[in-house]
């Protein structure tokens, strides 16, 4: 549930002037939604140790190919064994 006093502030702040949710302003329910982004344009692979996907971010830029860890945890833990 959204305070009345938090969204209050939230609209006195010009709420969407950074272009987040300058339409969802009236819509109570909205304001999680409007403050928060998904990025589903955004490529995603495999980790090879845990198995779970993961998006590209910015520090991978320039060699997103070679990335094969998700994390500096199973970058350590190294490939899985295949013997």
């Amino acid at each position: 549930m959204i305070l009345p006093l938090r969204l209050a502030r939230w609209r006195a702040a010009g709420a969407g002037a950074r272009g987040q949710g300058a339409d969802t302003i009236d819509m109570p329910g909205a304001l999680w939604t409007a403050m928060t982004h998904s990025k589903p344009h955004l490529p995603t692979k495999i980790c090879i140790v845990c198995q779970r996907p993961f998006a590209w971010r910015k520090k991978w830029a320039r060699d997103w190919e070679s990335v094969r860890y998700c994390s500096e945890r199973c970058r350590r833990a190294g490939p899985p064994d295949t013997a």
